[in-house]
C-alpha cells in the first residue's frame, strides 16, 4: 500500500501530529502555504499545488516540483484533491483541513466526502468519506465514533457500536449516529447512497484505518 499525504493551509493540527503523519508517508503533496509549514517541519513536499499565492518563494526554491492552478472558482483543496487521484491502490489521506476560516473548513469537508475512501487527519480523529462498499475496521473498543450524513443518506449500516444502524436512513437535519461507542474489536460501517463521514477516536496516525 502506498501510502499518500496531501496537506492543506489549516493550522489546528499541532505541528507534532503533522510530523508523525508526514513521516509515515511515502509521498507528501502540499496545498499552496502548506509548503512553507511542511519545510518548517524538515519535510519536503513533492508538489505544491494551487495558485501559489500564499507560498514563500523560499519554498518554491525548495520544492520540485509545482503545479499552478489560477482557477479562482476552485479551491485550494479542490486543487490538491485532483491532483492526489482516487484511494485505489494507494492509503490517501488530507491533513490540514482544520483552521481559523469555518467556511474554508466546511467547504473541505463536503468535497473530500465525495471522494469514496478518502481518509482525513484531524486533532483527535480520523476521519473516512464512506461509500456504498461495506469497510470493516479495526478500531479500539471504547473509542468514541461519529457517523454524519452530508447529504440524505440511505441503506446506513453501522455495526459493532453501542447503537447500531442496519439499513437506516441519515438526514443532515435529522437522524445521525453522534458519538457512539465502539463495543468490538471490529466496526462495520456502508452507505448505500449518499455521502457521509465517519469519525473515529484516535490520537495516533492510524494508515491502515
Amino acid at each position: 500500500m502506498i501510502k499518500v499525504l496531501g496537506v492543506l493551509n489549516g493550522r489546528d493540527m499541532p505541528d507534532a501530529s503533522l510530523l508523525s503523519w508526514a513521516r509515515q508517508a511515502d509521498q507528501v503533496f502540499a496545498a499552496d502555504g502548506a509548503a512553507d509549514r511542511l519545510l518548517a517541519l524538515g519535510i519536503v513536499p513533492e508538489v505544491v499545488v494551487g495558485d501559489l499565492d500564499s507560498v514563500s518563494s523560499e519554498a518554491l526554491k525548495a520544492i520540485p516540483s509545482h503545479l499552478v492552478d489560477a482557477d479562482q472558482n476552485r479551491s485550494d483543496c479542490d486543487k490538491l484533491l485532483d491532483v492526489l487521484g482516487a484511494p485505489r491502490a494507494t492509503r490517501i489521506v488530507v491533513a490540514g483541513l482544520e483552521g481559523d476560516r469555518l467556511d474554508h473548513t466546511l467547504y473541505g469537508l463536503q468535497a473530500c466526502a465525495a471522494r469514496p475512501g478518502l481518509r482525513l487527519a484531524l486533532r483527535g480523529r480520523i476521519g473516512i468519506s464512506v461509500s456504498a462498499e461495506r469497510m470493516e475496521l479495526s478500531v479500539t473498543p471504547g473509542a468514541t465514533v461519529s457517523l454524519l450524513p452530508i447529504e440524505r443518506c440511505t441503506g446506513v449500516v453501522l455495526e459493532g457500536v453501542k447503537w447500531p444502524l442496519v439499513g437506516a436512513s441519515l438526514e443532515p437535519s435529522g437522524l445521525r449516529s453522534l458519538s457512539n461507542q465502539v463495543s468490538a474489536a471490529r466496526i462495520s460501517v456502508q452507505v448505500s447512497s449518499g455521502t457521509a463521514i465517519l469519525f473515529i477516536e484516535s490520537m495516533e496516525p492510524r494508515w491502515d484505518l
